[in-house]
């Protein structure tokens, strides 16, 4: 998966090296999404969007984040007590939910609210659920790829706050690019 995504220009690596067993932050996992779901083009943007507290217009990952906020794929979430302060954390290490949230949003994977969650920490109750039960489903419960995007553990967790690691990183996402 790492040496296909890196010849697609989706991933790279840090100082020459993948790393895989490194964690990803959640802006790495963005540009590693919007890569393989988005053409080069669409990073063209004449309006910037002042939507998170905590951005960098000079950082490199200002154009993702750019795009991803325009594209709804992502909101941020509180980082202050105002409920008009957003922040992203882009440093911040990427949940598994986080992850499969983004990829089903980049890659436009239809949500049906039937679908079922049988995880047994991401009930049907919990937010990042329906994206969770639309990355575990092949072709038949969301039009997505033949195999599921991100699979449980041998415990039937899901493990939604579970940190992702590099390696991890690029086989869903070469798994979602297949869809």
């Amino acid at each position: 998966y790492i040496n296909k995504l890196a010849r697609k220009n989706v991933i790279n690596g840090q100082g020459g090296l993948f790393k895989p067993l490194d964690s990803v932050t959640r802006a790495e996992f963005l540009k590693m999404a919007l890569n393989a779901a988005f053409l080069p083009s669409d990073f063209i943007s004449t309006a910037p969007v002042t939507y998170f507290k905590d951005q960098d217009f000079a950082a490199w990952q200002w154009p993702y984040i750019n795009l991803a906020v325009q594209n709804n794929i992502v909101k941020g979430s509180f980082c202050t007590g105002s409920v008009t302060d957003h922040c992203f954390f882009p440093n911040a290490a990427i949940t598994r939910s986080e992850a499969v949230t983004i990829l089903v949003k980049a890659f436009g994977l239809v949500q049906n609210g039937s679908q079922n969650v049988n995880f047994s920490d991401a009930q049907a109750s919990n937010y990042p659920s329906v994206y969770i039960a639309a990355s575990n489903t092949g072709n038949s419960g969301c039009g997505g790829p033949d195999e599921p995007i991100i699979s449980g553990f041998k415990d039937g967790t899901f493990g939604p706050n579970a940190k992702i690691l590099r390696d991890q990183a690029a086989k869903i996402i070469a798994v979602a690019m297949k869809k």
